[in-house]
Order: C-alpha cells, then structure tokens, then sequence
C-alpha cells in the first residue's frame, strides 16, 4: 500500500470553524459576511480551543496559551477504539467547565443549524428541564415542563431547590426582643393563616427593631402586587425587578423552606394543557 492509498483509507472527519472579529456579547451575526473560515481534517480525537480569532487543534494534553487573549476550550472530538470511522462531539467535561466558569462563557448549540435525516428540513431540539436557551442577550433556564395533561407527564429540574435563593426558617435564628413580634405589613402577631406556614413569622432581611418579622403569607402578597403580569392565548409571562427590603434593600428570597418543604414567593399559575416554564 502507498502512502497516498493509505492517506485515503485513513478515517477523518472534517471540522469548520467560522470566526466573527466584532464584540457583540457573544452573538453571531448570520446576515454578516465579514467573517473567517477555516477547515481541518482531523483523524485522531482532538481537543479544540479558540484564542481570539484562532482555532486551535490540538492532540496534546497542554492547553495553548497566550499573553494577550483567554483560552476558550470549544469541544472534544473523540474517536471509537473499535469503529474507527465514528467520531463523537463531547462539549460537556470538566476542562470545558472550568474554563468556562474563567472566561464566563457557555458552549451554544446553534438550533437553526439542526437539519433533520434529509439535510435539509428542520430538526429543532426537544427542551428539557436545566437546559439554557439564549435568545439575543437574554438567557432562559428551562425549569419545568409538562408534555402531557396530567401530573406524571411533569418534569421538573432535579433538586432545583438547592439551585434557588431560599430562606431555611427550620434554622432561622429569632431576635430577642422584650416586646412582641408583629409583622410589618399586617401589624398583628397573627395572620388571617393560623396553623399553617403561611402564619409563620419570617426575618429575611438585614432590618432590625421590633418590625423586622413579617408573616409568610404577608411577604407573599407583597410581593405579588410588584409582579407585572401578561397573558394571551399562547404566553404568559411574569416580570419583576429584583426584590429587595424596600428599607435595608438586602435581596428577599424566592421562596421559604419549612419542615423539609419548600413554599414559594412568587406564584406561577400552570395551564391544564402542556406547558414549559
């Protein structure tokens, strides 16, 4: 066999890489033709970086540096031991993690590229709970969703709690005051909730003094009057500054966790028919 035969019989695949110079908050501008391209024919798993406008690929372990530009891990291609004709994209290990929580970036999957077994209709991608979608500048986490009309078809992002800012009133530590607690909103050491966690008295903030305890239902009102809603046939949409103590503006939570349960501040209504949050 010569080595022209066997440079053919050799498996590659080939990875285009399309560079855009301008800064524009990590968009890509798809109606701009003042781009770079570049291909490589790559026939052994690879990790590839980007340094400004340079893509670099690379076999080795060491990670390309330099004095004026971060380095931004894009992607592994990996190769089966055995099918040495496949080839695999991996984008989500720890290397591209840490180098992504450096540079503050994420690694995008450009949906309008998806083409369907044809090439040439859309695919589209199946959203699921933990993704993030990037729309301009605005990022949205996909948080649940409901493919069916009942309870089991649900799916919501796993432990998402612990991913949220919360108030732990299991261990919240009480003041000790001579007087009694009341609650800033409702002046009474009891509210219309008796019993429940919605009578709880809460101390979320920074304030101090006898009016620094509010109930949980109380702070829940509240803050549904700052929330500015909108509905149309298809959409709902919820809109909020940040809340905050309107007196020591310390960051309110967004929800309660009591006894081992997790109540919500900011209520969302769901629709009977499928939905995604």
């Amino acid at each position: 066999m010569n080595q022209n035969s066997k440079s053919r019989s050799t498996p590659t695949v080939e990875l285009k890489a399309v560079t855009w110079g301008k800064d524009s908050h990590g968009l890509f501008d798809y109606e701009n033709n003042q781009y770079e391209m570049k291909k490589f024919q790559i026939s052994h798993p690879a990790k590839i970086y980007r340094i400004n406008n340079d893509i670099i690929p690379t076999t080795k372990d060491e990670i390309p540096t330099s004095d004026s530009h971060k380095t931004e891990f894009l992607l592994n291609i990996s190769q089966d031991a055995i099918a040495k004709e496949k080839f695999f994209i991996n984008v989500n290990n720890t290397l591209a993690n840490q180098l992504a929580s450096i540079n503050n970036q994420n690694i995008y999957l450009i949906v309008r590229s998806l083409k369907a077994s044809d090439g040439k209709n859309q695919r589209g991608y199946n959203l699921t709970p933990g993704d993030i979608l990037k729309l301009g500048r605005i990022e949205y986490r996909v948080i649940e969703t409901q493919v069916g009309t009942n309870n089991l078809s649900v799916k919501k992002v796993a432990e998402s709690y612990k991913d949220e800012s919360y108030y732990d009133a299991d261990n919240q530590i009480l003041p000790n005051y001579d007087t009694d607690i009341t609650c800033r909103y409702c002046l009474e050491q009891d509210c219309a909730a008796k019993g429940t966690a919605e009578n709880l008295i809460l101390f979320p903030c920074k304030c101090t003094g006898a009016s620094n305890g509010v109930h949980f239902l109380c702070l829940k009102t509240w803050i549904q009057h700052k929330i500015v809603s909108r509905s149309n046939n298809s959409t709902a949409t919820y809109q909020w500054k940040k809340l905050e103590c309107e007196v020591c503006k310390h960051v309110l939570p967004r929800m309660i966790k009591y006894r081992d349960q997790y109540h919500e501040l900011i209520t969302v209504e769901k629709p009977a028919c499928p939905y995604i949050i």
